[in-house]
């Protein structure tokens, strides 16, 4: 592929729970790049649709959707606009909303609407706030939503390293959870993101798979850092 047809992104896929979000922090603050995660765009519209009475087990009222613009301000975190008005904050890390979102992230129409705010952010932050490159991670940036990135990384880790640090993370607010639980919910997790019909989450042609089972955060930072390095000319 020339140079002129890839684009200064980084994106890193991979499954729940293998470290996406905090090893694209620490790159975004060790390269300068901006950097956005596609869970959150859908954890807000997920957290909206809720609010206004929908259920999971519902399809999502595209009535509602067609209204909802979803933008990306200067720290990464998304904005949702309903009707062209900005909508009140609320909490995206609750069970309901991960579940919501996991649930809503499966309708086409619903990944068409997150995409298309993907790219126009990544256009914004590169055409006009002068980033030299923009890192996303979620579950089908390099497959689908980016499939020309500089360089694509898939993270990984085995469910079970990936079921012990969500639990170590997560058993002190939410005594009740063990292990178990955690590691089921992994799974379970795994199965729907990779059988489901659209966008399903797969290892995107080109990319680099890291493993972080038996990595440090600093180890994996460092690698994909080398890669970045590697592919510097398409960064500016």
């Amino acid at each position: 592929m020339e140079a002129a047809s890839k684009i200064a992104v980084l994106a890193v896929d991979g499954p729940a729970g293998a470290g996406k979000s905090s090893v694209c922090e620490a790159l975004a603050q060790r390269l300068g790049f901006f950097f956005f995660s596609s869970g959150r765009i859908y954890r807000i519209m997920a957290a909206h649709l809720l609010d206004q009475g929908w259920q999971v087990q519902d399809p999502p009222p595209l009535v509602t959707l067609q209204h909802l613009r979803v933008k990306v301000d200067p720290q990464g975190q998304p904005l949702l606009w309903a009707n062209e008005a900005p909508q009140p904050q609320r909490d995206l890390h609750t069970e309901a909303v991960s579940q919501a979102a996991s649930t809503l992230s499966q309708h086409p129409s619903v990944r068409d609407l997150a995409n298309q705010s993907q790219r126009e952010t990544v256009a914004h932050f590169l055409e006009e706030t002068g980033f030299a490159g923009v890192i996303l991670e979620g579950r089908d940036i390099g497959s689908v939503v980016f499939p020309h990135a500089a360089v694509k990384v898939f993270l990984t880790a085995s469910a079970q390293a990936r079921a012990l640090r969500r639990y170590n993370e997560l058993h002190e607010k939410d005594p009740s959870l063990t292990l178990e639980s955690v590691l089921k919910s992994i799974q379970d997790r795994d199965a729907q993101d990779q059988n489901r019909h659209t966008a399903p989450l797969i290892k995107a042609q080109g990319a680099i798979e890291v493993d972080t089972s038996s990595l440090t955060l600093i180890e994996v930072v460092d690698q994909i850092e080398a890669l970045v390095k590697a592919n510097q000319r398409y960064f500016s």
